[in-house]
C-alpha cells in the first residue's frame, strides 16, 4: 500500500496548503534564529546579523521555493493547474483532443526507448568510484519515501549502523553566501556537507585535504573546501590558497582544501562547509535538511543495510516519539534513487 500513502501525502500538498506553509514558516524561522545566532556570536551586532542572515538565504521566498522543489510539491502544483486549463479547453476542441492522444501516444513511447538509452549511458556509469556500493538514504513517514532527513537523526544513523562503511549528509538545496578575499566580494553556492562527505564517494582532494573530525564539532574551526572549477577561476588554480584565510559571511574561514575536478553531487557548488554536529541545522530533530548518502560495508547487502537501519528507526521511534513516530529512513542504490527523482 506504499503507492497509496505516496498519494495521499501528494493529495495533502496540494489540498492542505495552509498547514503545509505554516510547517514551512516555522522551518524558515528556525534556519534564520540559527544564522542570526551565529553572526552575533562571531562579533555582529543583531541589526547586522540578521541582514546577513537574509542575505545567506538569497531571500526567504527564494528559499521556499527551492525547499518546495526539493519536496516535488511545486511540481504537483505546476501540474494540477496546467491539467486544468487544458482539461477545460479540449472539449471545445474535438480535432486538437485526437491529435492529444496521438501524440501521447506516440510520446509515451518514445519516452520509454529513451529511458532505456538514458539509464544504459547514465545510470550505469554514475562518475564515482566503486558507484554499485553508494546508497541514497531518504526519510520515510508511515513507509512511504520522502527526501530529506534531520540532523540528529543523521548522527544517530551514522553512529549506529555498521552496515554502511560511510554515511555522509549534505543540504540539498541553494545556501548562498558572501564571499571576500582574493577579489571583489561574490555570492557563491555554499552547501553544508558533513565530515566524511568527500571521503564517502572514494574521491581525493586535488590539494590540501577534506573536513577534519573536530571541524564538524560545535565550535570547531571555520573552514570550507573549495570546488575545483571555483578554485580555478576565483583563485587561478594558485595551491598556496590552502590554509589561507578569506571571509565567509563575514566570518574569517581558512581555506584547507579542493575537491578533484568534475566532482559534484545533486547540484553544482562553489565550496562546501562542514555540517556542526548540534549546531546551526543540525540542531533540530523535527526539522529535515539534508540529504544522506552513504557507502555499503564490504559483503553487506542493500537489504541487510536496510534491515539494520529499520531497527535504529524503531529506537529512535521510541526515544524520541514526538518528532519520530511512524519516522524511518529509506536506503537505495544512488543509482535507482537518482532514476526515480
Amino acid at each position: 500500500m506504499g503507492w497509496w500513502r505516496w498519494v495521499r501525502r501528494r493529495w495533502q500538498v496540494l489540498f492542505d496548503k495552509d498547514s503545509a506553509e505554516v510547517e514551512l514558516d516555522d522551518e524558515i524561522r528556525f534556519h534564520l534564529e540559527m544564522e542570526i545566532r551565529q553572526h552575533i556570536e562571531s562579533g555582529v551586532d543583531a541589526t547586522e546579523a540578521r541582514r546577513r542572515a537574509l542575505v545567506a538565504f538569497g531571500g526567504v521566498e527564494r528559499f521556499k521555493e527551492g525547499v518546495r522543489d526539493v519536496r516535488g510539491a511545486r511540481i504537483l502544483d505546476d501540474f494540477v493547474r496546467d491539467s486544468r486549463v487544458a482539461l477545460r479547453s479540449l472539449p471545445k476542441q474535438p480535432a486538437f483532443l485526437l491529435a492529444v492522444l496521438m501524440t501521447l501516444g506516440i510520446g509515451i513511447g518514445g519516452n520509454v526507448a529513451m529511458f532505456g538509452v538514458m539509464e544504459r549511458s547514465l545510470f550505469r556509469a554514475l562518475p564515482y568510484p566503486d558507484a554499485d556500493d553508494l546508497v541514497l538514504g531518504r526519510v520515510t513517514w508511515e513507509g512511504e519515501v520522502g527526501f530529506t532527513v534531520s540532523g540528529p537523526d543523521f548522527f544517530d544513523y551514522q553512529d549506529e549502523a555498521a552496515s554502511l562503511e560511510n554515511l555522509a549528509a549534505l543540504t540539498p538545496f541553494t545556501v548562498m553566501a558572501t564571499v571576500t578575499g582574493g577579489g571583489e566580494p561574490e555570492r557563491v553556492s555554499a552547501p553544508l556537507a558533513s565530515v566524511g562527505f568527500f571521503e564517502t564517494f572514494e574521491v581525493n582532494p586535488a590539494v590540501g585535504r577534506f573536513f577534519a573530525p573536530d571541524e564538524g564539532q560545535p565550535g570547531g574551526a571555520a573552514v570550507v573546501v573549495l570546488s575545483h572549477g571555483y578554485w580555478q577561476r576565483r583563485y587561478a588554480g594558485d595551491p598556496g590558497i590552502v590554509g589561507a584565510a578569506i571571509s565567509v559571511e563575514g566570518l574569517p574561514t581558512t581555506v584547507v582544501g579542493v575537491a578533484p575536478a568534475g566532482f559534484r553531487f545533486l547540484m553544482d557548488a562553489d565550496m562546501w562547509r562542514p555540517i556542526q554536529r548540534g549546531a546551526g541545522w543540525a540542531s533540530a530533530r523535527q526539522f529535515h535538511n539534508f540529504v544522506l548518502v552513504g557507502r555499503l560495508a564490504d559483503g553487506t547487502s542493500v537489504e541487510a543495510a536496510q534491515a539494520e537501519i529499520d531497527a535504529i528507526s524503531t529506537r529512535l521511534e521510541d526515544v524520541y516519539p514526538d518528532t519520530n513516530r511512524d519516522k524511518g529512513l529509506n536506503v537505495t542504490p544512488l543509482r535507482q534513487a537518482l532514476a526515480e527523482r
